[in-house]
């Protein structure tokens, strides 16, 4: 719709008086002195050795290795830079309208106003924020923090340590990679009181100018535990004695000295995150923002870090996305450990994820403050267990991801180390929609005794799903901490916290003195007797055995580990494809939580058919995969929508990689682009079956059967001297056009799948399934049902349990859920295990009669339809059971849809449907709506989208057993649903 008049005209006010606003403060600023820091010689970090320390810390197991060792040479060295050496060109990604769309990487000069970081300066420069400009709020905060001079310091001889004195509520901004402790007095550091345990403390703290510098805060002479002076290292003793005594109310170090973790030289590899690290606490700009915890923060973690009972809190943080979720967990973690020894943080987040890359759930036990960014912390070295969910949002399988988030609630009751620490669960900012029924769930499922929601609980339903025996904290969002330095968006934290972790050598140390084409992989066997690995699988998609290995080459992979009861029956379901990968086919469905557990992630950087051998990059310790072979546990790889940056299959070479040039790469396309030069897109290689085309040239030195660049690190056999001149290998002549898949390949009998959502539905179950085999034996169709339960309290499970052994678990499946969680996720939900290729979705409460079946797909073939619907406003359908008011409201929301909608059906709301199952995937994907509206909004996606739809008289009974769920709410619910509908499809 177009933007009202008046809307405009109210725009263009806030804009020019905003505009006025930050000219004003600009020329204020041109006169305000710089706030005094400290300075503080830098020593330059020294890089860990890069491929030693991935060598094997245990031996390999004698019945079978779980890794076999290392390939004998990297395939290529950066190249060292000289002095003589221009700047080069740096590499920066195009900003997507969407941070889930193809990723692209330009390559642009430094100095170049289109560059994309300069234009993120210059939008950042100009922005306002709420009713203060950035600069004011930004100064008024900075009167806090402490003038550092020659009277409340002491500086080394070296220049690598100094001591600072602190007066009560005096703060000092911390920058850079240093050590903190406290020498004397009380302070503290986003929401942790420093403290010395039995000496002497250091902490190590990271500041990168990615986010909000952290401040040290004073306070007071009387809240500190800091250590004996005859406990502190000498030089220390000696900067000591230079502060007096009884003047400041506390006193700290800071100091560069011995850190050399190697984080700082992230930009070698990626020149992306050029400038994020600046010198420790030295020069600090006006106008960088600092943390500021608001007041209400601190109202709503004290009552959680000294309760008035002895229960154990459970704390679910929720808000929208850029509120400040990550600094208020990091704050309320930090604020526990100041009255626990561990803390134990659930992270449901795999987007936004703190202790793993993304597309992890994991469950910590913290014992440490947290000092940094994700980035810094991502190895999981205080993990407890974890899930690959193989996704940044849970949107394509809330099931799974409740299932996942159940059992690491389950996992912290019971685990010993951390039973009895207070839980601290971090949501994602999906909170409409589907995002909020999954956020009611994982609040219910977590016996959750406090909520903090980031935000207005005017503008939100929060105050709807919070049960009322919930403590619930609404407090004010941070945008300030985020917005003021927005040089990071969600994509660019992933694509960072994905470098740090496959450059990580665990322990706090980083090796990015190499790209990691050049790193040597581990070499794994997936046949024999010492495999190292027992099966691969795709998540999401299903693909042919034979295709598994295009699917999983040149991919960021999780590595899973099967718990040994389950893994017995793993051997009978694996499949060999014809280049002897073992495949799990799963047909897409992601593994049980229960019984397994995520590692770690790995790079599958090659495929050595002819050795039976896997090429592997992964920071994973060599110990917990022999530990796991010890315990006769299974190791999988598993495939699933993670993208491996493009960041790390280059290596600074600007005409290709590997010395092999950009159109000889595999995986990686080159093409140009009028604004910023070459644009490198990464080549997506998970194909469906009818769409693989075999046309990958294979050649000796950049890979064997498709994987990164380098390939197996043997020499090649003798009839493949063919492919050093362009020819085809023998290795390729199966592959390339010779598939026997597709000599075989015949499209199989229709399936039809049956979701049936269930909830207290014991009476009904029994007959609705006996008339669903029924129809479908009668008439001969091939069929499956699935019920997707949620958790009824009345034994409808219990029920499906014997109906399964009453029609074979070949018909009937029941694949229940942890609680109510909506329509729109138990069709999700229960679409991942369908193996039909039409889906039908229908009522069990015996309002929709499987009699009609038979008519929707006759309709289906005759018409070539991608959806048939039943209605009962149009040729002899009806509606009965029903009184005159019900009758009057539904057909006038039909009748207000078709207006306002014209969604091009009779019957918007009703939900006995059948679709291609590709078809609902599709609409599924696009729907935000619940309840009433979800129907509705499916066919009006369907009319967006252009599939075809036919319609099928029906007569509509009003359930047998139970009652209705339609009122009030319901219905103003389905009114804003159409006014939504109307304005944004």
């Amino acid at each position: 719709m177009p933007t009202p008049l008046s809307a405009i005209a109210v725009r263009r006010a806030l804009a020019a008086a905003a505009a006025a606003a930050a000219a004003a403060e600009a020329e204020k600023a041109k006169t305000a002195s710089p706030v005094a820091n400290m300075d503080i010689e830098v020593e330059q970090a020294v890089t860990s050795e890069a491929v030693a320390a991935q060598s094997p810390k245990t031996p390999a197991s004698k019945k079978r290795r779980a890794i076999d060792t290392l390939a004998e040479t990297p395939i290529y060295s950066t190249p060292t830079p000289t002095a003589e050496d221009e700047e080069p060109a740096y590499l920066s990604p195009v900003d997507p309208a969407d941070e889930e769309s193809i990723e692209e990487v330009a390559v642009v000069e430094a100095d170049s106003p289109d560059s994309p970081k300069a234009k993120r300066r210059k939008e950042s420069s100009s922005g306002t924020n709420e009713n203060v400009p950035p600069r004011v709020k930004l100064m008024q905060e900075l009167k806090r923090h402490a003038e550092v001079n020659e009277d409340n310091s002491a500086l080394s001889p070296d220049g690598k340590s100094r001591v600072v004195g602190l007066r009560r509520g005096e703060t000092l901004p911390v920058q850079g990679e240093v050590r903190v402790g406290l020498l004397r007095g009380g302070a503290s550091l986003l929401g942790h009181e420093l403290r010395s345990k039995g000496g002497f403390e250091w902490y190590d703290v990271y500041a990168p100018g990615t986010g909000s510098l952290p401040v040290l805060e004073c306070l007071g002479s009387g809240k500190g535990a800091a250590g004996k002076v005859e406990d502190l290292p000498a030089s220390l003793r000696q900067l000591l004695e230079k502060i007096p005594a009884g003047s400041f109310d506390a006193v700290v170090a800071i100091t560069v000295e011995n850190i050399g973790s190697g984080v700082q030289h992230v930009d070698k590899v990626c020149p992306l995150f050029r400038g994020i690290w600046q010198d420790p606490i030295a020069a600090i700009e006006e106008d960088t923002p600092t943390v500021n915890i608001p007041d209400t923060w601190k109202e709503a973690v004290a009552p959680i870090v000294h309760p008035s009972t002895n229960d154990r809190p459970v704390v679910v943080l929720c808000g929208p996305k850029a509120a400040g979720k990550s600094m208020l967990s990091r704050y309320l973690v930090n604020s526990l450990l100041n009255a626990c020894d561990t803390a134990a943080y659930l992270d449901a987040d795999p987007g936004q994820p703190e202790f793993t890359p993304a597309g992890l759930l994991s469950l910590q036990g913290l014992t440490k403050p947290i000092f940094g960014p994700p980035f810094v912390h991502n190895t999981g070295e205080e993990l407890v267990k974890a899930h690959f969910l193989g996704a940044t949002s849970p949107k394509d399988d809330p099931g799974h991801y409740l299932d996942c988030v159940a059992n690491l609630v389950s996992v912290h009751s019971n685990a010993p180390s951390i039973a009895t620490a207070p839980l601290v669960i971090n949501t994602p900012g999906w909170t409409k929609g589907t995002g909020l029924e999954l956020l009611e769930s994982v609040i219910g499922l977590s016996n959750a005794t406090h909520v903090i929601f980031l935000g207005d609980r005017f503008e939100s339903e929060i105050t709807r799903i919070v049960p009322s025996n919930v403590g619930l904290f609404t407090v004010e969002t941070a945008h300030e901490l985020v917005s003021q330095n927005s040089k990071m968006s969600a994509a660019d934290n992933r694509t960072l916290g994905m470098i740090s972790y496959f450059h990580s050598l665990g322990g706090s140390k980083w090796d990015f003195s190499t790209s990691l084409v050049g790193w040597a992989p581990w070499v794994v066997d997936y046949t024999g007797p010492e495999a190292g690995v027992d099966a691969l699988t795709v998540l999401g998609d299903e693909i042919m055995p034979d295709e598994v290995g295009l699917a999983v080459n040149g991919t960021v992979v999780g590595v899973v580990l099967l718990d040994a009861a389950e893994g017995q029956g793993l051997t009978q379901a694996v499949v060999r494809a014809q280049d002897g990968l073992p495949v799990l086919p799963t047909g897409g469905a992601p593994l049980d939580p229960q019984t397994s557990q995520c590692v770690g992630l790995a790079i599958i950087r090659g495929i050595d058919t002819a050795k039976q051998q896997l090429q592997l990059l992964t920071p994973i310790e060599p110990s917990i995969l022999e530990d796991a072979v010890t315990n006769n546990q299974k190791v999988l790889l598993v495939r699933g929508q993670l993208e491996l940056p493009v960041w790390l299959m280059l290596d600074g070479d600007k005409d290709g990689v590997a010395g092999q040039k950009w159109g000889e790469v595999p995986y990686l396309s080159v093409e140009e682009n009028s604004s910023f030069g070459k644009a490198w897109r990464p080549r997506r290689n998970v194909m469906r079956r009818i769409q693989i085309r075999y046309l990958v040239r294979v050649r000796w030195g950049v890979c064997v059967s498709h994987g990164l660049p380098g390939g197996p690190l043997t020499e090649p056999p003798d009839d493949d001297a063919a492919t050093l001149k362009g020819g085809k290998s023998s290795i390729n002549k199966q592959i390339a056009g010779q598939s026997p898949y597709f000599q075989a390949f015949a499209m199989p009998a229709d399936k039809y799948s049956v979701i049936l959502p269930t909830y207290n539905e014991r009476r009904n179950l029994p007959i609705i399934t006996w008339l669903l085999a029924k129809t479908f034996n009668d008439n001969g169709i091939n069929w499956e049902l699935i019920i997707v339960d949620d958790n009824s309290p009345d034994g409808t499970q219990e029920v499906a349990k014997q109906l399964e052994k009453v029609y074979g678990s070949d018909k009937i499946l029941l694949k229940p859920r942890a609680g109510k969680l909506g329509l729109g996720t138990a069709y999700i939900h229960g679409l991942q295990y369908c193996t039909g290729n039409f889906v039908i979705i229908m009522d069990a409460d015996f309002s929709h009669h499987p009699k009609y079946i038979p008519k929707f797909i006759q309709l289906q073939k005759a018409k070539k339809l991608d959806i048939v619907t039943g209605t009962r406003y149009a040729g002899d359908g009806g509606v009965y059971g029903w009184d005159l008011k019900r009758k009057t409201i539904s057909r006038g929301a039909n009748l207000l849809c078709r207006i306002v909608l014209a969604p091009g059906v009779s019957d918007v709301t009703g939900s006995f449907r059948l679709y291609k199952k590709e078809v609902l995937k599709k609409i599924i994907s696009e729907t935000k709506s619940k309840g009433y509206v979800f129907q509705m909004e499916m066919m009006v996606r369907a009319r967006a989208n252009k599939f075809t739809i036919g319609e099928v008289p029906i007569a509509f009974v009003d359930r047998l057993y139970g009652e209705s769920k339609l009122g009030s709410d319901e219905i103003i619910q389905y009114l804003k649903g159409v006014w939504t509908l109307f304005t944004t499809v």
